[in-house]
């Protein structure tokens, strides 16, 4: 009898580390939308751009939504490994979020695109 494996896995490549992730799992598609939902609420605020402390905090909620996102996404102990040698900052913590959504939307669309005979 035949068999059927799905391919969904994305294999990520950060700062020498190599994680391999299932882009349609059901904690990689709640994370995905729960950053969207997240960085849009944040983005949202209204800021005075005079009061510091407001800035840093929004900047603190930006890192939190981030490092949650990538602890769902590469699990705890991929996040630490990724982490271990680096302080907490915002932009590399965006960038690396920003990086594996990239890479998961490349992925779903050449999914696609084989569905739709267009590979």
């Amino acid at each position: 009898m035949a068999s059927f494996k799905s391919n969904t896995q994305i294999p990520l490549e950060i700062d020498g580390h190599q994680f391999v992730i299932d882009g349609i799992s059901k904690t990689v598609m709640t994370a995905v939308q729960m950053i969207t939902r997240q960085s849009a609420e944040l983005a949202a605020q209204k800021l005075d751009p005079e009061d510091n402390a407001q800035l840093l905090e929004q900047v603190d909620d930006m890192a939190g939504v981030c490092k949650e996102f990538l602890a769902s996404v590469l699990g705890l102990v991929g996040y630490e490994e990724l982490m271990s040698d680096r302080v907490d900052d915002v932009a590399y913590l965006s960038d690396v979020c920003q990086y594996i959504l990239q890479e998961i939307t490349a992925a779903k669309t050449a999914r696609i695109n084989r569905m739709m005979g267009r590979s």
